[in-house]
């Protein structure tokens, strides 16, 4: 029941995301990424646009999400062997 409840406040906070934002922007090779800024666990905020040339994988999870929990040391162990060459891991 709790599931069904959180799907469908995500389903609705989705939906009021989108209708406020007009068309949502293309995302596609050669066109810069769509803005995104967030703050983290310290209060920091966190913007897309300053990883320009790099790769950004965002990932959206949560602690009651089993699969989410389960490739988070493989999302940590990309971040360690890639990160040097510009990959960074924001979930």
């Amino acid at each position: 029941m709790v599931q069904k409840v959180t799907m469908l406040i995500a389903a609705g906070c989705i939906a009021l995301l989108l209708a406020g934002c007009g068309e949502p922007p293309i995302a596609a090779v050669g066109n810069p990424a769509p803005v995104f800024d967030t703050v983290d666990m310290e209060g920091n905020v966190w913007s897309l646009s300053k990883q320009r040339g790099q790769v950004v994988f965002l990932n959206f999870w949560a602690t009651w999400c089993a699969p989410c929990r389960e490739e988070m040391p493989m999302l940590m162990e990309l971040q360690r062997e890639y990160g040097a060459e510009g990959f960074q891991v924001l979930g």
